[in-house]
Parts: C-alpha cells; structure tokens; sequence
C-alpha cells in the first residue's frame, strides 16, 4: 500500500474502532473506490456493516472480499508454479477455491498441478469438478477419461483440438522450442532423407508436399527447399493464422485432417503429421484417408508417442500412444509399406524425456 492508501485505511480502522461505524463505512467505500481490490478494506467494510446491523450487505461484501483473495492466492500460485514449487502451488489453490468454490481458473489449475505431481485420482477428480463448473468446456471431460474416469474416446473431439490450439497459439513455437526442446520437424526430415536418396533430383526436390495439423508452421522452413508446392490443414484457426505469416505455404485450410483429405482431389508426393496422430486412436483411417491422397510411390511421414506392441491407448497425458504393431497394422490396412519405424525422442516433458517412433509409410508404385 502507498503511504496515502496506508493513511486513509488507519482512519477508516481508527473510525470502526471507536464504534463509529457510519463513518467508518464511508472511509471504506472511498478507499475502495480508488483501490475496488484492497482486501482488508473490504474486510473492514464488512465489519462495519455488520456492526450497523446490515448482515446482508456484509455478507455481500464479505463474499466479495473472499473473491479478492481467491485471485491474489491464485497469483501466489502462478508464480509458485512458474518456480516449480508444484505442490505450494496446490495449497495455494485450495485455499482460493475455499474461498471462491466456482473460480474456474484456479480449479483447472488446481487439476494441472495436480496432474503434474502425479496424483492422478485427485486429478481427476479436480477436472470432474472443473467439468461441473463449466459443462461446455470439451477439454476436462477429455482429461477425466485419461484419467481413468469414463471410457476413452476413439480420439480427441475437434472442439477440444480448436479450442487448445487456439489458446496455445501465440506462445506454440517458444514453448514447444524454448522450454520442451521440441524436435518433431527435424526428427521427419530425416527420416524421409534416405527413402529419397535414390531417386531422380526432381523427385527428391520438386515434391507436392501437404502438411497435416500445420500448427504455426514449424515444419515449412525444412520441407519449403524440397517442395514445388507445400499445403497445410490445421483445426485451428490461430495457428492457421501464425502459420499464415509465415508465407512459406502455397495453400493453408482449417478443418479436420481426415474430413479434408476425404474432399482433396490432389495427390501428393509427400504428407507430414509431426505431433499430430497423438491426438488420434485408431490409425487406420487416418493411414486410409492418406493412402487415397497419395501419389504412386508417396510417402507419409508421421511422429507418435511410444506404446507397445498393437496398443493404441489413451494415455493419462491426454494423448494417444501407439506401439509398432499397431503402426504396421494401420499401414498394411490401408495398403502402405513400412519404409522406416525408428525410436526417437520427441521431446522433452516435466524434465523427462518423451519417446516415441518416427514412421515412414510408403504408396505403391504404379
């Protein structure tokens, strides 16, 4: 508090405790019209209501007053978590939800943090609540699912894809470059390095090249060089628009990936999904819709988290994990061979290392 606001709250206090309580509200409500968020003048406004006898308007103010707090301790919390102090964070935010049970932003933090520590029952049980709170928000019920709270769905519903990544737009590339050491893009590039190897220049450096759940376009700037032309679908429409400004893509389109490539007429030589079939169960219509957009001799370059064997299971991340059986069933079903299925590491999350497969499929030729 500054030195005035410090002077005009000791009155307002000064003025309640020689039971002037009157005036005591007025210094209140002038303090507070200038400072609407000072704490103890709001608790002091409450008392001084209370001491005229107008228990509605201090009970009123008293649950404005605990909503004040709520936000200040989920201040506490952000920076708390920021630090990696994790699990002062989460009695930072039970103490605000206490206080304010309906805060939708630290209940959803709560459940992250939770998640984080590992505490996954009580994390579910945070998004189960959070889901109560806000019934149209498609991301919780997601998260309770992978929490092991009702029946995994057969991938992530496209309102939650939207809705994520457009929120995650404007910090995407720092946080998946800076702090998750992301290396997807790199990771394909090189993978459909060798099965070009051997064919004519042209065909290694003339491709038509479309690039599945784009994001913000972390992967044109390696695939622009090899491409005579380079299209994009993503969900969506923030990271359509940052990929956009990239202008390295000849054609940029929001929709679902498997919905667009069944209206495409255009064959590819190449198409890419780098972090993308995470989102996704089963593969096989995804490698089916694929196969169809393929040229004689196509490739479909793709990351996925490490399952085992034929598995293609939600995981308690929120994302699909797929095992190499899976990935060669997929690939068989849709009449693809298997060029490559390399073990990589994707990234880096919570400290550790997030493995998985680097998979190149090929079309036959004609």
């Amino acid at each position: 508090m500054t030195s005035d606001t410090t002077q005009r709250f000791d009155r307002a206090e000064s003025l309640l405790r020689a039971g002037k309580a009157k005036k005591a509200e007025r210094a209140f409500r002038d303090l507070l019209a200038d400072k609407p968020a000072h704490l103890a003048a709001l608790k002091g406004l409450a008392r001084a209501l209370a001491e005229q006898g107008r228990e509605v308007e201090a009970a009123e103010t008293r649950t404005e007053a605990a909503a004040v707090e709520a936000r200040n301790l989920y201040r506490i919390a952000e920076k708390l978590a920021e630090a990696d102090k994790t699990r002062q964070a989460v009695d930072c935010l039970e103490q605000a939800l206490t206080l304010d049970p309906d805060y939708l932003d630290a209940q959803w933090a709560l459940a992250e943090a939770l998640h984080r520590l590992g505490k996954m029952s009580a994390a579910r049980d945070a998004y189960a609540r959070y889901a109560e709170l806000d019934p149209d928000d498609p991301e919780a019920p997601h998260m309770v699912a992978a929490l092991g709270g009702a029946p995994a769905p057969a991938r992530v519903s496209d309102a939650f894809l939207a809705e994520h990544f457009d929120r995650y737009a404007d910090n995407f590339d720092s946080n998946l470059r800076d702090e998750l050491d992301y290396r997807a893009p790199e990771i394909l590039f090189a993978a459909i390095e060798k099965p070009l190897a051997g064919r004519p220049k042209s065909a290694r450096r003339d491709l038509a090249v479309l690039d599945l759940g784009c994001g913000t376009g972390l992967c044109a700037p390696l695939f622009r060089p090899i491409a005579k032309r380079l299209d994009g679908i993503d969900i969506s429409p923030g990271m359509i628009a940052k990929a956009r400004a990239r202008k390295l893509y000849d054609r940029l389109v929001v929709g679902e990936i498997a919905a667009e490539l069944g209206k495409r007429r255009t064959r590819y030589d190449l198409i890419l999904a780098a972090d993308v079939l995470v989102y996704f169960g089963d593969l096989g219509p995804v490698c089916a819709a694929v196969a169809a957009r393929l040229k004689p001799g196509g490739l479909f370059a793709f990351s996925v988290e490490a399952g085992e064997g034929k598995e293609a299971r939600l995981d308690m991340s929120g994302r699909y994990v797929h095992g190499t059986g899976h990935v060669r069933g997929a690939a068989k079903a849709a009449g693809l061979s298997v060029v490559g299925l390399d073990r990589v590491v994707l990234r880096t999350e919570y400290g550790k290392p997030v493995r998985g497969f680097a998979a190149v499929l090929g079309a036959p030729d004609a």
